[in-house]
């Protein structure tokens, strides 16, 4: 609790031996109890049918043999806010549970990502949240980039922040020379939703969407997307891929530096931007380099970073929004010079007169010297929530 508004960023720790056991770091904003409700959708992370043991083995041995990496299966945990709070949810073995919490109790259980899009009620305000050892985008790929799962946390957005329109801005490269093309959430929030696409619906984008539907595609190029009205809202969520996931797509070899890895985040709807956030980089040893993906309207006034003045650069998305990609600091942890400025480890500021939004994103790079070596890297991200962010729409 706090008399002020605060950023809540709940980060894994990264040390050699949760290295050497695949736990890669990784962190997740937490939504404020004001926006909770009573019944919320699941989010979760990725897509329901992880297997419990990959196709694949992670990697071959020296002597031969193949290595295994052990899949926890995945969990939901349910937070409450108020004493006496009796909550119903859907069962991997089919029909429903309940159970009764008090203020700041929590409940846990095995979910495996299966209820993306299920609800989980209650007659009082909840939080959900979705968490999973490794986290893995996409899972349904072979030989090894399970290593850079991490550990996948993510709340599930409520649907008090969901809205009928998004600008759609995926995180930078990672490597010189891969451009890439990372997945793309949608989760229904009202039957019979129309979506709309600018400047051009990505290959695999939903048209149609209902209640509780989930659609991915993927898109490496910044687009918008709407529905029909404020009665049809739905959720959007943008992922970061595992980082041998990335290179063998690319022909790179296994053993080459990964970079980042498997991520998934709400991307915040453009009627709830803000004109002020406050953001922190996180010190050396966690994630090295960081980078602001920042959207506005064209025409808005000038974003200003605190460590980097007026922003500049600016692309374009479609005939009302554009971009830009803001580096931190680069994969060895040095800041990135803005001028005579530099964006240094600790809290930081980005504003501007008008609306505007911006995601950090932080990955860490590890290198894989011998097959007997397990070596993951990782990344988090973070789409920033506004100091003057509104209260939640009590209609909804």
């Amino acid at each position: 609790m706090s008399d002020i508004p605060v950023l809540v960023l709940d980060g894994g720790t990264r040390n050699d031996h949760h290295l050497a056991l695949g736990n890669a770091p990784s962190g997740y904003f937490a939504y404020p109890v004001h926006l909770w409700q009573s019944t919320t959708l699941e989010t979760g992370l990725f897509k329901p049918g992880r297997p419990d043991k990959l196709d694949n083995p992670s990697y071959i041995r020296p002597d031969g043999e193949p290595f295994w990496y052990t899949l926890t299966p995945g969990r939901t945990i349910i937070a409450a806010s108020e004493d006496d709070t009796h909550v119903t949810f859907p069962e991997l073995e089919g029909g429903t549970g309940t159970v009764t919490l008090d203020r700041g109790q929590v409940f846990s259980r095995v979910t495996k990502d299966a209820f993306v899009g299920h609800a989980v009620t209650a007659d009082k305000p909840i939080g959900v949240v979705s968490i999973t050892q490794p986290n893995i985008i996409p899972w349904d790929y072979p030989f090894g980039h399970e290593l850079d799962g991490g550990g996948g946390q993510q709340a599930s957005m409520p649907e008090t922040v969901w809205g009928s329109e998004y600008v759609a801005v995926r995180h930078a490269d990672r490597w010189q020379g891969l451009v890439e093309s990372p997945p793309w959430r949608i989760l229904g929030g009202a039957d019979g939703t129309r979506l709309s696409y600018e400047p051009a619906r990505p290959e695999g984008a939903p048209e149609m969407i209902g209640r509780g539907e989930l659609a991915i595609f993927e898109s490496g190029s910044p687009f918008v997307v709407r529905s029909q009205d404020d009665a049809h809202r739905f959720y959007l969520s943008a992922h970061m891929t595992g980082g041998h996931y990335m290179l063998q797509r690319n022909g790179r070899k296994f053993t080459d530096e990964s970079r980042g890895g498997s991520v998934s985040i709400g991307v915040l709807t453009t009627s709830r931007w803000a004109k002020r956030y406050p953001f922190l980089v996180v010190t050396e040893g966690l994630w090295p380099e960081h980078h602001l993906v920042v959207v506005r309207r064209r025409g808005a006034s000038d974003v200003t970073l605190d460590c980097a003045g007026t922003l500049t650069g600016w692309q374009t998305v479609d005939e009302q929004f554009e971009y830009v990609r803001v580096p931190l600091r680069d994969h060895d942890g040095r800041p990135t010079p803005h001028g005579e400025r530099a964006c240094t480890a600790g809290p930081h500021w980005i504003e501007s007169h008008d609306p505007f939004h911006a995601t950090l994103w932080g990955t860490n790079t590890t290198m894989r010297p011998a097959f007997d070596e397990m070596r993951g890297s990782s990344a988090y991200g973070v789409t920033l929530f506004g100091a003057d962010l509104p209260p939640s729409d009590p209609a909804r």
